[in-house]
């Protein structure tokens, strides 16, 4: 049996990845093949959004030696193998295997591991399946008799010398005609024209059917090696679990009622009968639910037939209305008394803790752009895995369950700690309207290189949103060293909007450790979000900002990154790892944070010269 992390079954290895397992090679299979097995999860504001009932958590093997404990299935792909001593290619099938034992070789005296072949064959329609090797083989042919040839039973894998270290050293020949060709030019675009016809249709562990009747791909299929990052994009949507009642719009006793463990089969029952107002079961039911939340029954019935008012209106990008709602719940934050609740936080009392602080220290000039510092001791956090995409983000996304509807997706629960702040919106407007020319001659080629680049899932450009994502990084930098954390434990959650239609903005970010493994973490986190101890940290994350080692390089670059996305941002001063960023470490600018030498200033700017002439003071005297 293979094991693999819960949390990994959404990211990186969720349905349609591939998994090196050892010297073996396994390919996750569509959730339909799970048998709706594993541990529920609920989320209902990720639910909604998401337009499913509920979420799947893999199951946990209990017991190893049972052969009918729950697990999840995975496929051996790719198919086809070769052997390193005989170098016999053979193309596997569910029919040979054998329990827990890897793929081996029966053809020579040694029975080596069969190790996979490196090259696969994908396309942009999330298709994947294996590249016809003996095609590849009688593809070049020149006899007639190589060119009638079909064999697929005797290919060889063989190193030619004198052909240099490349993939021109390496060919595929036919044992029965003695047809070959090399692999040179294999991972090239297009390299399959003339070998294969149309895309296959399917996923590894499909059986290709030709008398199916399905949409046949428009997409012209291409080699990838197996181990590409391109092969797989997964779409992870995630929410935080927030009180309903802090949700603006929330009628809390429907969100009561629709969270009662009885209120499914209510539902079913009332779907059922064609007299649900005097049908007695469902009065009995309503009558439990109401009693449970010292209610009447004809409020439940109301839910039922959708006479209250909603829960949440849904705008067309529920996304970022999940945003909102974390937002409004963080700047509401008050204490409770349950610790045993998830989504525990309070506001840093910063003016009692500046009181104590003289007047012409840079504290004072930071609180004036930092607004709210929210202590969250206990988040939890829901991750769920929506999809998945093939050779490039924005195109089409598979489905988990591939074309069928089970009404859920896989998912995942982490708990954890964080620290939320926010920005001071008054400051912050004002600093864009101040400095709007100067922002969008700085910001303008990231703004062309986003509307270029092949990553649908940026956000919407903004100055807003870059300074917040450069502030981000720079903490979470920052933060590894104070607090003990490696930097790729800390995540960040950004909550950026522009006031529009009478709605207020969002600007702040929320830096958090959260686990799958553990309940939370050890309290570290947010002791480091005590005023404090949190403004030395930001002073000193600002001043580290000042200067990059690889500057002025880095400072002077008009675009650089990942499809030239970032400005004054790179490995030495703002990076940080890929777990723990949202958008691939772009959009990224140390300069919009504490200006430039042309002139910009940055939105801390003012802090920064704070900073210098404190230190001046301090040395004089």
């Amino acid at each position: 049996m293979r094991t693999i992390r819960r949390s990994a079954t959404v990211a990186p290895f969720g349905v349609g990845a591939i998994y090196d397992f050892g010297d073996e090679s396994l390919v996750a299979m569509d959730t339909y093949h799970w048998n709706n097995r594993g541990e529920w999860l609920h989320l209902h504001r990720l639910e909604r959004a998401l337009g499913v009932d509920h979420f799947l958590m893999a199951p946990v093997v209990r017991d190893r030696n049972n052969p009918h404990t729950s697990k999840i299935p995975y496929f051996r792909f790719p198919q086809w193998m070769f052997c390193p001593s005989c170098r016999k290619m053979i193309r596997w099938s569910y029919k040979m295997e054998r329990q827990g034992e890897p793929p081996k070789c029966m053809q020579c005296a040694k029975h080596s591991k069969l190790v996979p072949m490196r090259f696969v064959v994908g396309c942009k329609g999330g298709h994947l399946f294996d590249l016809p090797w003996w095609r590849w083989a009688h593809s070049k042919a020149t006899e007639p008799r190589q060119k009638q040839c079909q064999d697929s039973d005797h290919l060889k894998f063989e190193t030619h010398r004198g052909s240099g270290g490349g993939l021109g050293s390496l060919v595929v020949v036919c044992d029965s005609c003695h047809a070959s060709r090399s692999l040179y030019g294999i991972a090239r675009k297009d390299s399959l024209k003339g070998v294969i016809g149309n895309c296959e249709n399917r996923q590894p562990w499909e059986w290709a059917d030709p008398e199916q009747q399905q949409q046949p791909c428009t997409h012209f299929p291409q080699v990838m090696q197996r181990g590409a990052t391109n092969l797989y994009f997964p779409k992870v949507q995630t929410a935080i679990d927030i009180p309903e009642t802090s949700i603006e719009g929330v009628n809390p006793l429907k969100a009561n009622i629709q969270g009662h463990s009885h209120y499914r089969i209510l539902t079913q029952m009332f779907e059922a009968t064609a007299t649900p107002d005097t049908d007695p079961g469902v009065s009995l039911v309503a009558k439990i639910i109401a009693d449970d939340l010292l209610t009447v029954p004809d409020e439940v019935l109301k839910v039922l037939k959708g006479e209250m008012k909603p829960i949440i209106v849904v705008p067309e990008n529920s996304i970022e209305k999940l945003l909102r709602e974390e937002w409004e719940a963080f700047i509401q934050a008050e204490p409770i008394d349950d610790q045993r609740a998830s989504f525990i936080a309070e506001k840093a009392d910063l003016d009692s803790w500046l009181m104590e602080i003289s007047y012409d220290h840079p504290f004072r000039m930071l609180h004036s752009h930092i607004d709210r510092i929210v202590l969250a001791k206990r988040l939890r956090e829901v991750r769920v895995l929506q999809g998945f995409e093939r050779q490039e983000p924005g195109t089409t996304m598979v489905n988990p369950a591939i074309d069928r509807r089970l009404g859920w997706l896989p998912g995942i629960e982490v708990f954890g700690e964080g620290i939320f702040l926010t920005l001071n919106e008054e400051r912050l407007r004002a600093w864009e309207a101040d400095n709007r020319h100067t922002i969008e001659t700085r910001l303008g080629s990231m703004e062309s290189s986003r509307k270029r680049s092949t990553l649908a899932f940026l956000p919407s450009f903004s100055a807003r949103f870059v300074l917040i994502h450069t502030l981000a990084h720079i903490l979470i930098r920052q933060l590894s060293f104070e607090c003990g954390y490696a930097s790729s434990s800390l995540r960040e959650r950004i909550y950026s909007a522009e006031p529009l239609d009478g709605a207020d903005g969002m600007a702040g970010v929320l830096i958090y450790t959260a686990e799958g493994d553990s309940e939370g973490s050890l309290g570290g986190l947010v002791r480091e979000g005590l005023p404090e101890r949190l403004f030395p940290t930001l002073l000193t994350a600002l001043q580290t900002a000042r200067w990059c080692s690889a500057d002025p390089i880095c400072r002077e670059l008009e675009a650089q990154g990942l499809q030239g996305l970032n400005r004054a941002a790179c490995h030495a001063c703002a990076l940080v790892s890929e777990t723990s960023c949202i958008c691939s470490n772009v959009m990224l600018d140390r300069s919009i944070l504490i200006g430039d030498d042309a002139g910009m200033p940055g939105f801390f700017d003012s802090v920064c010269r704070a900073m210098d002439d404190f230190s001046s003071k301090e040395m004089i005297q």
